[in-house]
């Protein structure tokens, strides 16, 4: 095949064109007549237009966000923080807070007086809140009904622990669907269960990816989806979470609710939480110390420390809860106080000794929530608790007599799968003995997925009418027959929370006996 030089390609192209057509240039200065219309501009109206969108559009950032959270304080915790970062990027968030800015301190109540005692250490910034019309606080969930339905967006902050925590979770995705409502589904229950039916086109926000929560509500503003259930890692090593310096809205802002670590090294054969907050993930000592210190200097009074079991805290990091309450009660001011949240027993045995010691801290509550779940021995082997009553026994009797007034409270569940009469009666014998202050019982509800949802189930008719009578020797005695408050002296309290109460004013108090 010949082959063809540039040349000649180039001299075939030119004669496309005959000498006798008129070169461009000339067919531009060929044209008469033609007269350009100039546009006018009107600078007001086409300003408006640049900066007004269209019709169709959403800008993320300007929308209102109705938040309501189920569950335990580390559920309300992250509650928190999600609001906190919305509040901040500029979405106007719907939720009850107290309404104060003076300083709310701990007084002494003498007789029947009681007297406030400002204290310039533990000021009450009105910016580490926010509301878009600031009421007193109410009991129950993060923000009130009446404001749901003036909301672009919900998030519903959910809890697994229950079926009917579950089953109002799933009432209100609902409700939410029917006012043709934008949804963002956080918590524990899609975590353990993103396949359910009624999840399906949902965004969905995991339990550990909560610093993330505007993305999610931006893109679902946009009218996606979105899904975002994967773990917080550093070099392969599993987190305790988001980060605790985010910002963040108190439901009640003289309490900070602190989660030293997420998960546990049980497999409890009830519990569906472990199926959502995973195996123990503790945060380092140095980050808790620096969040306490930053709570305090935003006027916070009251740290609480939670998780799904206290106990166990640092034994993934080469720590324990004792050097941890160390460090945090030397960075306490005075007037503030620390409460350590649920432990089981067989974690706190080994620290006996050492947790008597700070429960008699005076900056420490002399309170420890030990849930027990059942008195027979038996029924705790079916639970797979790892540990027998002899071992709850030996922690709530050293504590009471190494912790002169200790609170001990527990949690009780009837009729969990093979409990006999007998085993009942074990549990209230239990109640009888101890008197226990603070007492929750829980009807057993079989989860889904879980080896205790598979055994077999004592009737519905008998797990109530066990619940009730238990209940019933609960309310039977006066577990503060001891600590009766004397009128000749004085106590000392601290106001956690001032709510409205009628046309005068509540205080809650919590007394240092």
């Amino acid at each position: 095949m010949p082959s063809a030089s540039c040349d000649s390609l180039l001299d075939d192209i030119e004669d496309i064109v005959s000498e006798e057509d008129s070169k461009p240039q000339d067919r531009l200065f060929a044209r008469k007549h033609v007269v350009p219309k100039v546009r006018r501009r009107n600078t007001q109206k086409d300003l408006q237009e640049e900066n007004s969108p269209p019709s169709d559009s959403t800008i993320p950032g300007i929308q209102k966000i109705w938040i309501r959270t189920w569950g335990c304080s580390h559920n309300n915790s992250d509650g928190e923080y999600m609001a906190g970062q919305l509040a901040a990027y500029g979405y106007k968030i719907t939720v009850r807070l107290v309404s104060c800015t003076d300083p709310v301190v701990p007084v002494q109540a003498s007789q029947a007086a009681l007297t406030r005692d400002p204290a310039p250490s533990l000021p009450l910034s009105p910016s580490t809140f926010v509301s878009e019309e600031p009421s007193m606080v109410g009991e129950g969930a993060a923000g009130g009904e009446e404001n749901a339905s003036d909301a672009d967006l919900w998030l519903l902050n959910s809890c697994t622990v229950k079926n009917p925590a579950e089953d109002h979770f799933r009432n209100s995705i609902k409700k939410a669907q029917e006012e043709n409502k934008k949804l963002v589904l956080a918590g524990c229950v899609p975590q353990a269960q993103p396949r359910q039916d009624y999840l399906k086109g949902l965004s969905v926000l995991g339990v550990q990816q909560i610093d993330r929560v505007v993305e999610v509500v931006e893109e679902t503003i946009k009218g996606h989806s979105v899904r975002l259930l994967g773990q917080k890692k550093d070099n392969g090593k599993r987190l305790g979470g988001a980060r605790l310096d985010l910002p963040k809205i108190r439901k009640n802002p003289l309490i900070e609710i602190i989660s030293i670590n997420t998960g546990c090294l049980n497999a409890c054969t009830y519990c569906k939480t472990k199926h959502a907050r995973g195996n123990l993930a503790s945060y380092p000592i140095d980050q808790l110390v620096d969040r306490a210190k930053q709570s305090f200097q935003e006027g916070v009074c009251e740290i609480w420390l939670t998780s799904e079991d206290t106990g166990a805290y640092g034994r993934d990091i080469g720590t324990d809860l004792p050097a941890l309450l160390w460090k945090l009660v030397e960075v306490i001011p005075e007037g503030a106080m620390l409460r350590l949240g649920m432990t089981n027993p067989p974690y706190i045995l080994e620290h006996l000794e050492e947790m008597a010691k700070i429960l008699n801290h005076p900056r420490v509550y002399a309170f420890l929530h030990i849930p027990v779940q059942s008195a027979s021995d038996s029924v705790l082997m079916e639970m797979k608790r790892e540990y027998c009553v002899a071992d709850f026994k030996r922690v709530v009797d050293f504590l009471k007599e190494k912790v002169p007034g200790i609170t001990i409270a527990t949690d009780i569940i009837c009729g969990f799968p093979g409990e006999t009469d007998h085993d009942f009666q074990e549990t209230v014998k239990l109640v009888e003995e101890y008197k226990f202050p603070s007492l929750f019982i829980n009807q057993f509800y079989p989860r889904p997925g879980t080896p205790a949802a598979k055994m077999e189930q004592v009737p519905a008719q008998v797990k109530k009418q066990r619940t009730k009578d238990l209940s019933r020797i609960f309310h039977s005695y006066n577990p503060y027959d001891h600590k009766s408050l004397s009128m000749s002296r004085s106590w000392n309290v601290l106001v956690v929370m001032i709510t409205a109460m009628g046309a005068g004013t509540k205080y809650v108090l919590c007394f240092s006996l």
